[in-house]
């Protein structure tokens, strides 16, 4: 779960999604918008496909994540809750 204190931008950190990806299990990115309780949840294959296909900028050790065609693989929340209830349904 990534928090976005600017409204539409997050920074994914790369060693993170490596482990995400070790794991072996499925996983998910959930983006929080605080300033409008908008959420967003990527799988992780949408994660990769993004970051395999350069879709998202890489500065450091995080890929820059900008609102609009960065994240049209998203599934898009007006709410907090929902989200999490989407998830919870997927995880049954």
């Amino acid at each position: 779960v990534k928090g976005s204190s600017e409204h539409g931008f997050w920074g994914l950190n790369a060693n993170y999604i490596k482990a995400l990806n070790d794991s072996g299990s499925g996983w998910f990115v959930v983006l929080l918008d605080g300033s409008q309780e908008r959420s967003l949840v990527l799988t992780g294959t949408a994660v990769n496909s993004a970051v395999q296909n350069g879709l998202w900028s890489r500065g450091g050790s995080d890929y820059k994540v900008h609102a609009g065609d960065e994240l049209r693989a998203a599934r898009h929340f007006t709410g907090y809750q929902d989200a999490i209830a989407f998830l919870l349904k997927r995880d049954s």
